[in-house]
């Protein structure tokens, strides 16, 4: 009798357990589910900002050009959107985005033309989203991936030239002093008919990332030899 009365409240403990086992079972597949569903918050395998210097122009012309890039997977249950925004030194700005969200990849290009006088540091902005595909709806599905940033410097290096040579349409100069923009001897087109201006020239040439660009500059006539930047 008292072995009995001990082992069914022990059965039903039992039983108990059980149920509550099953239920928590049941829960943690339910929640699986999901989780599977939508794998991450944070699916985007790649996102970045950059800049750099655009000087394919043929007439002689540059642009500041960037992207901001949200990058993931096609098997990632995930779409990618991104918001970039690029400022000049002045405050000229330009804001573009990917328009709408895309499988694996995402894209916005930015730029703002050249101009000698908006020198200095160039930056770009970008946000980042992504949505998940196979989420419950609601507000939750839309994800802030976050923010990323790049910045270029553009500047002028000065170098000297001599005029050497000239005919009817060029006009041919060697480099008087050496630093780091220094080329070697240079023919121009000479925009107008008549001489070419002067003996000596003073040139400012367009540097950006440790790279110069020598067919981008701003020449000046002068009296005397000038000076390179080193």
């Amino acid at each position: 009798m008292l072995q009995n009365d001990y082992t069914q409240p022990m059965q039903q403990h039992r039983n108990k357990l059980m149920t509550v086992g099953l239920h928590l079972f049941v829960a943690i597949v339910f929640v699986g589910f999901f989780a599977a569903s939508c794998p991450s918050v944070h699916a985007a395998g790649y996102m970045y900002s950059d800049m750099w210097m655009d000087d394919s122009s043929p007439t002689g012309n540059y642009a500041i050009a960037g992207c901001g890039v949200t990058e993931g997977s096609y098997s990632d249950m995930h779409e990618y959107h991104v918001e970039s925004r690029i400022a000049s030194p002045n405050g000229r700005y330009m804001a573009n985005d990917s328009g709408g969200y895309s499988p694996a990849y995402a894209r916005a290009d930015v730029w703002l033309s050249g101009d000698f006088a908006d020198l200095g540091d160039y930056y770009i902005s970008s946000d980042h989203w992504e949505f998940c595909i196979h989420g419950d709806g609601g507000e939750q599905n839309w994800m802030f991936a976050g923010s990323t940033f790049a910045d270029l410097t553009i500047s002028l290096k000065k170098t000297a030239e001599e005029l050497v040579a000239e005919n009817a349409s060029k006009c041919q100069y060697n480099p008087t002093c050496f630093g780091r923009c220094t080329t070697g001897s240079r023919i121009a087109t000479k925009e107008y008919p008549g001489p070419c201006p002067g003996r000596y020239v003073q040139c400012e040439v367009l540097y950006s990332g440790g790279i110069c660009f020598p067919d981008i500059r701003v020449c000046a006539q002068q009296n005397a030899p000038g000076t390179c930047d080193p």
